[in-house]
């Protein structure tokens, strides 16, 4: 649900960036729109690829997932850091256009 919830708040930037109607924010909202679909993508697809391999949604009993799948939680933390847009990200790039 966290997932769903960062979609809202970042769908959410993009109706202000509409509202707001300067060249800037509407090339911001297009891009952020590009890459929260990246992103979200990605991370709903990781978080039905680990439920689908512990058969749970409760992040405690996945304890020891790096060590069987350590490419999957490399890409969760790329997907995660690139979802709170860090500097290098297409997300932290249109956020900063939006501004």
């Amino acid at each position: 649900s966290l997932i769903a919830y960062s979609s809202i708040s970042h769908m959410g930037l993009v109706v202000a960036a509409i509202i707001i109607q300067t060249p800037w924010g509407l090339s911001g909202a297009m891009a952020l729109m590009i890459a929260h679909g990246f992103t979200s993508s990605a991370l709903f697809c990781l978080a039905n690829a680990t439920y689908e391999r512990t058969h749970t949604r409760i992040l405690i009993l996945t304890r020891g997932f790096h060590n069987i799948l350590p490419m999957a939680t490399t890409w969760w933390l790329l997907t995660n850091l690139m979802n709170i847009a860090i500097p290098p990200t297409m997300n932290f790039t249109s956020e900063l256009l939006i501004m």
